[in-house]
């Protein structure tokens, strides 16, 4: 098969600078790109609905795009990158149009976070629905075990395929410092990041006497509706530093700079983040939702905590910045898995290898 001449459109994503699958779509071509030919087709919106304007405006864009849709050039295979809750809904119709009037393949990439709970049916309507538009696909990729199981109410468990979360490990280059604990919170500053909650807990561990005796530094990287406690927090303490929303080198130098990744999310698929963090050497402070502890093992390369929690989050953060040896072994051991297990160099080669199985297996 030459492989040039496979036109592969992938569907996701907004174009813009924020969210996982954005930046995912992102990488997937320019991965892709020199091996096969790439189209994307963004189908989100590139911002949080959190007001029944954003709702209307998110609605009407999706129409737009919708309507467009069917005037592309028809691909040999599509990839639709979907997300849950209105994202599925919305994705449902490219994955439909595909699959019955392209007739070409299919494979539904789910990242969305809470995609498993999403994906359970409210009621028998919903069940058909979901279990029409997850068998028009010949191919299910999932974040997680959790959501592939949850996949598998509607789909033989051998049409679904964990295809966990990836990174350029490459461009990392962790430094191991042990003369600074330097705590990093690198993400969109939404409520359900946890960010209210760790503005309270690091209010509390910098009034305690545990720190007295560390060189601590403590860097917010992002932007979002939660920006202004970031900032007075960093107003309030020195050693608290806001560094706006960051991309490119600028990130990856605070990723590999930093000995503690602090991500006290509520609901995720599986963050993007986390394994940034992992490639660039640190330990790991997170929550158990989805399949983060298939991962992330308390005790072994981070810490678990609960959701909503900023006790734990301070007692988390006190544990560590306190046992610098152990988030040295936690950091290399999470260097280690993300060279092994999470390389972009893996995935592309993986998700090339199904594409041609999937064409071939139609001609």
């Amino acid at each position: 098969m030459n492989l040039e001449s496979i036109k592969l459109l992938i569907v996701g994503g907004s174009g813009g600078r924020t969210g996982g699958t954005g930046i995912f779509v992102a990488e997937q071509k320019r991965n892709l790109e020199d091996i096969i030919t790439v189209d994307v087709f963004p189908a989100g919106i590139g911002y949080a609905i959190d007001s029944k304007l954003s709702f209307l405006i998110g609605f009407f864009l999706s129409i737009i795009r919708l309507a467009k849709f069917p005037f592309q050039e028809k691909p040999d295979i599509v990839h639709i990158n979907t997300s849950s809750s209105w994202g599925f809904y919305r994705n449902s119709f490219y994955v439909l149009f595909s699959y019955y009037v392209w007739e070409c393949p299919v494979v539904i990439y789910t990242r969305g976070s809470g995609f498993d709970e999403f994906i359970r049916p409210n009621n028998r309507f919903d069940y058909y629905f979901k279990y029409l538009v997850l068998n028009s696909s010949d191919k299910i990729l999932t974040l997680t075990d959790v959501q592939k199981k949850a996949t598998e109410q509607y789909v033989s468990c051998k049409k679904a395929q964990v295809h966990r979360q990836c990174t350029e490990v490459e461009k990392y280059s962790p430094t191991y410092n042990q003369d600074q604990v330097h705590v990093l919170f690198l993400s969109n500053f939404h409520k359900r990041k946890g960010v209210s909650e760790t503005v309270d807990a690091i209010d509390n561990l910098l009034q305690s006497s545990s720190t007295n005796s560390v060189n601590l530094e403590i860097s917010f990287a992002g932007d979002g509706k939660y920006k202004s406690e970031i900032i007075e927090l960093s107003q309030r303490h020195d050693c608290v530093e806001y560094h706006g929303f960051v991309t490119g080198e600028e990130k990856i130098s605070l990723i590999n700079n930093s000995t503690i990744f602090l991500l006290p999310t509520y609901s995720e698929g599986f963050p993007s983040a986390i394994i940034e963090a992992m490639a660039g050497g640190n330990a790991i402070i997170t929550t158990d939702v989805s399949g983060i502890p298939e991962v992330i093992i308390d005790g072994k390369n981070g810490m678990i905590i609960e959701p909503r929690n900023s006790e734990d989050i301070l007692e988390a953060l006190e544990h560590l910045i306190t046992s610098p040896d152990n988030v040295l072994e936690m950091a290399k051991r999470n260097r280690k898995d993300a060279v092994s297990n999470h390389d972009w160099e893996t995935m592309t080669q993986s998700l090339l290898g199904l594409y041609i199985y999937l064409l071939s297996n139609r001609s």
